[in-house]
């Protein structure tokens, strides 16, 4: 399973450096979207993809493919409707809806993973790396949810949340269960351990 992944990672890391011209020597790199099964990346806007090819050069998006088979049991099992590694929602305001992408390694990267939130204001997106995962990264998964199904409204203003919804990052390793919620207090992300 590690040697598959590994040469998906190695492929997807090709076709990058050869759409983009970059492996050639060829002037500025195109942006090019970077590689994602079950259609993935079809859930994000031409800019996040964007930056994502350009400053997460050696990543992808965490799909089912990618996924231990423990993670895609305990994905599978939530019912899910989007992608393992994108998450939507009102994570930093209530005007333009966010995007959380837990992106996972290629090459000499493999087994890490890191969670980025893309949030948008009026400029436009801007980048937020919440987690970065060492080891592991087939693991984990990420699913939106609201703030106040973790916390009533004590716990609310206790963590200072000031968003509609959370980022749920899931570790489904074999000898693994975690849940952390991420959270917007109006000043960066914070982020509690949830039952989930």
């Amino acid at each position: 399973m590690m040697a598959r992944q590994t040469l998906r990672c190695l492929l997807i890391s090709a076709m990058c450096l050869v759409s983009t011209g970059s492996a050639f020597g060829q002037g500025q790199p195109a942006p090019a979207k970077p590689s994602a099964s079950d259609g993935c990346d079809r859930r994000l806007p031409p800019e996040v993809l964007r930056v994502l090819s350009e400053q997460f050069v050696g990543w992808s998006v965490q799909t089912s493919g990618t996924l231990s088979s423990t993670a895609r049991d305990r994905w599978q099992a939530a019912k899910p409707l989007r992608c393992p590694g994108i998450a939507i929602g009102q994570f930093a305001n209530a005007k333009n809806p966010a995007f959380a992408v837990l992106i996972v390694g290629c090459g000499k990267s493999i087994g890490e993973a890191k969670l980025v939130v893309f949030a948008r204001d009026d400029v436009g997106y801007h980048e937020n790396v919440l987690e970065q995962i060492s080891s592991g990264a087939g693991n984990y998964f990420v699913q939106s949810a609201r703030v106040g199904q973790f916390f009533d409204a004590v716990s609310v203003q206790k963590f200072g949340a000031a968003s509609t919804d959370s980022v749920v990052l899931f570790d489904a390793g074999k000898d693994e269960y975690g849940v952390e919620a991420y959270f917007w207090t109006g000043e960066g992300f914070r982020h509690e351990p949830v039952d989930y």
